[in-house]
């Protein structure tokens, strides 16, 4: 069971995906409410302010990437766009707008869970910033990746994609073919080799910037890593 105090709104016009969204969060420990429509949403944010939202694109009366840009301007709230759009545009354009994570339907509940949770520790620990060691810091809306130094390194569209699914996994190994598939490609039409020279491309950036730090971690022949070590 998951031990913050958050509360989470979700908005989707397909009941189903609503209550298994819930269902789900809630068995994690979190307060869920749910809503059809984006102007029932920012109804009941006027009314009580949340700590999450998750968003699907295709809503009846607005669509997800406009409520994005809204809530983002208006609310403090984490955003989570979940959608059937698997195309690369509409990622981008989702964390152009704002969103903190973009999730692809049908969603993996284990892959909801974890980006639920390490969205809302990012949201407590800015909330209540504490003295610690040095963290690094991934800003997509501004498409840029901030050292444990306060260096910001700036991203093109790929390494945000890139980047955003390997935060996502906290350190943990990713394999090549979930990280092409989860940044909407095809293995088969992408290719292991472009990927391997995109994180190569990636890693000479990041040190360029932050010569004493090697966040990107390479398992031969399995896949790759964002930890936050100092070599």
């Amino acid at each position: 069971m998951n031990t913050l105090p958050a509360n989470i709104y979700i908005v989707d016009d397909d009941w189903l995906v609503r209550d298994l969204l819930a269902s789900t969060l809630r068995g994690e420990g979190f307060h869920v409410d749910t809503y059809s429509t984006g102007e029932a949403l920012l109804g009941a944010l006027d009314a009580k302010p949340c700590d999450l939202v998750l968003v699907d694109i295709g809503l009846p009366d607005t669509d997800g990437f406009a409520l994005t840009t809204r809530l983002l301007s208006q609310y403090r709230c984490g955003i989570i766009m979940i959608t059937a759009r698997r195309d690369m545009e509409s990622r981008l354009m989702g964390l152009e707008q704002g969103a903190d994570a973009y999730l692809v339907k049908p969603v993996d509940l284990r892959e909801l869970k974890a980006t639920v949770c390490a969205l809302l520790r990012r949201i407590e620990r800015e909330r209540h910033p504490t003295l610690g060691p040095p963290t690094w810091r991934f800003e997509p809306r501004f498409w840029r990746l901030v050292g444990p130094d306060e260096v910001a390194i700036p991203l093109t569209q790929s390494e945000c994609l890139l980047l955003d699914v390997l935060i996502r996994h906290q350190g943990g190994l990713v394999e090549r073919d979930h990280l092409i598939t989860a940044m909407g490609h095809s293995p088969a039409y992408f290719g292991r080799t472009r990927l391997d020279t995109m994180i190569s491309r990636l890693r000479r950036k990041i040190q360029s910037y932050c010569p004493d730090w090697r966040p990107l971690v390479t398992e031969r022949n399995k896949g790759y890593a964002f930890v936050t070590v100092r070599d």
